[in-house]
C-alpha cells in the first residue's frame, strides 16, 4: 500500500495518526500484529461541536506487514461525504437502482445504465483504480443514445443555498487512456427530480453544470452551463486531456444577497451572488461564473453525473471522492499532513511497539498526533486511543 497526500480541503488542523495495531490474546507465545487500513482524525473547523466523518475500510490481511498503511482523511463539517465504500457490483439495465453502492453520510443515491444495455453499464469496482484513491471507486460508461447513463453519488443531502463541492474524475476510454473521441459527461449540482430520474440533463433545477466532451487525439474540452447555453467563456481554460486524473473544485453562492468571502491557499477570494468560482487541480479556471437555469435563492442538495450520444459507448468515467459542505468554509485547499504507519515491533506475548511518522504538517501545524489500538481485529477511532507529543516526525508508542 502506498502513501498519499490528499487535498481535501480545510484549515487548521488536529491529526491523529492511527497506526492501528491489533494485539493477540494474551497468553499467545509469539502474537502475530495485524496493520489495519483505517480513517485518521483530520479536524478542521476549530473549534466545533460536530463529530469528525469518518468512512472505515475493511481490515487488510497484512499480517506483520511492513509496507506503510495508506491513511485517508475526512474533515469535520463535511454535509456529505461520498467515497463508494468497499464493495463491487453493477447496474446493466436501464431500470435504475439506488442501491449500488453505499448512501453517502447524508441523501441517498441513484445509477442507470445507458443504451444499448449492456454496453453502458455503472460498475462499482476496487480493483485497477486509476484514480489512486483507496477503496471502491466508479467506472460509468456513457450511453450511445439520448438515453442516458446516469450516476448521482448524492441525492437529497442537507440543503444550503451556498456550498462547496470537491470530486475527484478521469475522463478516458474504458482503460482509463485516451483514445475516445465522441461523446460528453456532465456534472451537475442544484436540486429537483432530474437527480433521480432518467432525463438526460435540466438546466432549470441545476446551478453549476460542467460538461466534458471527448475528441479526437485524446482531448477533451469544457463548458458549463450560462444560464441556458453551454460555453467556454469565461473559463481561463478549457482544454484539457483523457487519462488524466483532476480534483475539481466548485465554490457556489446562489443566495440573493451577500458576497461570501473565503481563502483558497490562503488566498483571499471571494464569489458573488447566484454565481460560482471553479479550480481545477488547485488551479482557478473560472472566477464569478455564472449559473445555470436553477432560480436565485434556490437550496441545492443533490449532484448528479450523465452521459449521451458516445459512439460505441467509447466515453468512460472514473470518479472517486465527492465531498460536498452546504456552507463555504472560511478557508479552503490546505494540504494535508502526509503520514504513515509501519508494523508493530517488539512484539511479545501481551506487548508491542507502534510506529508512526509524520513527513510533512501540509504547511499547517501539528496539533495531536497518536495511534488506536484494540486486543482484537476491526480497529476504528471509538477503540483506544493513545496521543504522542511531538509534531513532524517518526514517533513511537509502546503497550
Amino acid at each position: 500500500m502506498k502513501n498519499r497526500s490528499v487535498s481535501f480541503r480545510l484549515v487548521t488542523v488536529t491529526l491523529i495518526i492511527s497506526a492501528l495495531a491489533a494485539i493477540a490474546a494474551l497468553g499467545a507465545t509469539s502474537p502475530a500484529v495485524k496493520a489495519f487500513d483505517s480513517v485518521k482524525e483530520f479536524f478542521g473547523m476549530a473549534p466545533t461541536s460536530q463529530p469528525v466523518i469518518t468512512a472505515p475500510k475493511s481490515d487488510v490481511a497484512e499480517q506483520n506487514s511492513a509496507e506503510p498503511i495508506e491513511p485517508m482523511f475526512f474533515f469535520a463539517g463535511e454535509t456529505s461525504l461520498q467515497n463508494f465504500g468497499t464493495g463491487t457490483g453493477s447496474n446493466t439495465s436501464q431500470t435504475a437502482v439506488t442501491n449500488l453502492f453505499p448512501n453517502p453520510t447524508t441523501g441517498t443515491t441513484y445509477a442507470r445504465a445507458g443504451a444499448s444495455a449492456p454496453s453502458a453499464p455503472v460498475v462499482l469496482a476496487n480493483a485497477s483504480n486509476p484514480l489512486g484513491t483507496t477503496g471502491s471507486y466508479i467506472r460509468a460508461v456513457s450511453s450511445s443514445s439520448a438515453s442516458v447513463t446516469k450516476v448521482s453519488p448524492m441525492v437529497a443531502y442537507t440543503t444550503g443555498t451556498e456550498f462547496y463541492t470537491s470530486f475527484k474524475a478521469l475522463f478516458g476510454d474504458s482503460s482509463a487512456g485516451s483514445t475516445a473521441t465522441s461523446g460528453s459527461w456532465t456534472f451537475s449540482q442544484g436540486t429537483g427530480a432530474f437527480y433521480s430520474d432518467n432525463n438526460a440533463y435540466s438546466s432549470a433545477q441545476s446551478f453549476t453544470a460542467l460538461r466534458f466532451s471527448y475528441g479526437a487525439s485524446g482531448a477533451l474540452t469544457l463548458t458549463f452551463d450560462n444560464a441556458g447555453s453551454f460555453t467556454s467563456t469565461g473559463l481561463t481554460n478549457s482544454a484539457f486531456s483523457q487519462g488524466t486524473v483532476y480534483t475539481v473544485e466548485i465554490v457556489g453562492n446562489n443566495k440573493t444577497s451577500g458576497t461570501i468571502n473565503y481563502t483558497y491557499n490562503g488566498v483571499a477570494q471571494t464569489v458573488a451572488v447566484q454565481k460560482f468560482d471553479l479550480y481545477i487541480n488547485g488551479t482557478r479556471i473560472g472566477d464569478d461564473l455564472t449559473k445555470a437555469g436553477l432560480a436565485a435563492n434556490t437550496s441545492i442538495n443533490s449532484t448528479t453525473f450523465t452521459a449521451i450520444n458516445s459512439t460505441s459507448n467509447v466515453a468512460n468515467l472514473f470518479l472517486d471522492d465527492v465531498a460536498v459542505f452546504n456552507a463555504v468554509p472560511a478557508a479552503v485547499a490546505v494540504v494535508a499532513p502526509v503520514v504513515s504507519s509501519s508494523a508493530a515491533t517488539s512484539v511479545g506475548a501481551s506487548t508491542a511497539t507502534l510506529n508512526g511518522n509524520v513527513t510533512s504538517d501540509g504547511g499547517s501545524a501539528v496539533t495531536e498526533r497518536g495511534f488506536y489500538w484494540k486486543a482484537g481485529t476491526g480497529v476504528t477511532t471509538a477503540d483506544t486511543k493513545v496521543v504522542v507529543s511531538g509534531t513532524t516526525g517518526a514517533f513511537t508508542t509502546d503497550l
